[in-house]
């Protein structure tokens, strides 16, 4: 069998064959020594106005949530994903904190672009049965494009399937609701895989990820009028981004982008949607790099803050951060980096991005089951016909989990002296 190696200051991902290399995530960590990643020293006085804020108007994020929701209907939350949905235990960590919070504030659906829609009726079973279903974790996680969070995404699960075991009878309990679309790349792996825009758009099913997201939203949540947290990548939670980029990368596969789910949810509902941001780390818009948030702005405070005000949640509107751009979102070039206030309503801190971790994959992730289901998502092969067993698909994952953990290790703590 092949042999697989990753160079950490290379990439993070790369899907190999026998006969050559797959590159297609080649998400180059440049500056994952640290020479190129940095946090700013501040001043007394700027330590004063940025964590002073902070201080004075954070809140614990379910009750920032709690008060968004008595005037809003749609909460976006933000995360992480590069394609792939990461899964960072962090990101998990908020998300089944605000359970309660949620129903207290009569809002029962939760949205997540991490497993897909046509997967539904699993998903109703999944929250809903007297037994927890690992079976169908499995199974809607492999045919998704998170399996890399496998741990995290099934611990969210689990905390949703406990919270409506524990309800009084009578509650109405959370249901879960699929936005993802299917995607396939089989077709694109290998020496003889297909290449150029007909096969990403074969890969996409022929729809744009962020247009089938709000029409699921719309008819699942908006028609009925309910109320949703809506949990996705980040980069889809924005409620304003120059569009050129997308609307000319859509355009190769002969497709029309409209926005972001968010920016159409707010046409749809103006007033009435609020977009969060959970502190991640941020792709440039070379894609071949990342970096820290307002140049590590962020960061450099969360060593101000003390770790029992950790996490905290606060509006960005009228903060002393909403005119500070935020570098390498998806800008579409350094000259205009577009404003933090522009791109959210609320961010969320939940501690320094080097502490952020990925966990491993338990040896049953991957079945003999949903091995081919996984094998459609994320290609991985021993040679260019021949899939990997699940135990060496497993392995490779989780050689990958350990590098992203090394590299979000080896992130800058503390401004340089």
């Amino acid at each position: 069998m092949k042999q697989f190696s990753l160079s950490k200051s290379l990439m993070l991902f790369v899907v190999v064959s026998l006969l050559g290399v797959f590159a297609f995530i080649a998400f180059f960590l440049r500056g994952c020594d640290g020479e190129s990643i940095s946090m700013p020293k501040l001043s007394e006085k700027e330590i004063e106005a940025f964590a002073g804020y902070i201080t004075r108007e954070g809140m614990p994020p379910a009750a920032f949530v709690g008060t968004v929701f008595e005037d809003h209907d749609l909460v976006f939350f933000g995360d992480f994903a590069y394609f792939f949905n990461f899964g960072f235990r962090q990101n998990v960590d908020v998300v089944i904190n605000l359970l309660p919070a949620l129903s207290d504030k009569g809002v029962h659906v939760i949205g997540m672009e991490q497993v897909l829609a046509e997967d539904q009726p699993l998903l109703d079973r999944l929250v809903s049965e007297r037994a927890f279903n690992e079976e169908i974790v499995r199974t809607v996680l492999a045919k998704s494009t998170a399996l890399l969070g496998f741990s995290e995404y099934r611990r969210f699960f689990k905390a949703v399937w406990e919270f409506n075991r524990a309800l009084p009878r009578g509650r109405e309990p959370l249901r879960v609701i699929g936005l993802g679309t299917k995607i396939t790349l089989e077709h694109l792996a290998g020496e003889k895989g297909e290449q150029g825009p007909d096969a990403w758009k074969k890969a996409l099913g022929g729809k744009v990820p962020e247009q089938f997201i709000f029409e699921v939203i719309d008819r699942e949540i908006i028609a009925p009028g309910r109320k949703a947290l809506l949990w996705m990548r980040n980069d889809f939670c924005m409620k304003s981004v120059p569009l050129e980029d997308r609307t000319s990368y859509y355009e190769k596969m002969e497709l029309s982008y409209n926005g972001t789910p968010a920016m159409l949810a707010l046409q749809k509902k103006p007033g009435r949607v609020f977009c969060i941001l959970h502190h991640n780390i941020w792709i440039k818009t070379d894609s071949k790099s990342f970096s820290f948030p307002l140049d590590g702005l962020f960061d450099t405070l969360i060593g101000e803050l003390p770790e029992s005000s950790l996490p905290v949640a606060f509006t960005v509107a009228g903060s002393p951060f909403a005119d500070r751009p935020l570098l390498g979102a998806s800008e579409p070039d350094a000259d205009s980096p577009i404003a933090l206030g522009k791109l959210c309503d609320g961010y969320v801190l939940s501690g320094p991005l080097a502490d952020y971790r990925l966990t491993p994959l338990p040896d049953d992730a991957v079945t003999a089951d949903t091995l081919p289901l996984a094998m459609q998502v994320f290609p991985l092969s021993a040679d260019d016909t021949t899939p990997l067993s699940q135990a060496s698909y497993v392995e490779f994952i989780n050689n990958q989990i350990a590098l992203t953990n090394d590299i979000m290790d080896e992130l800058p703590r503390k401004p340089a002296d």
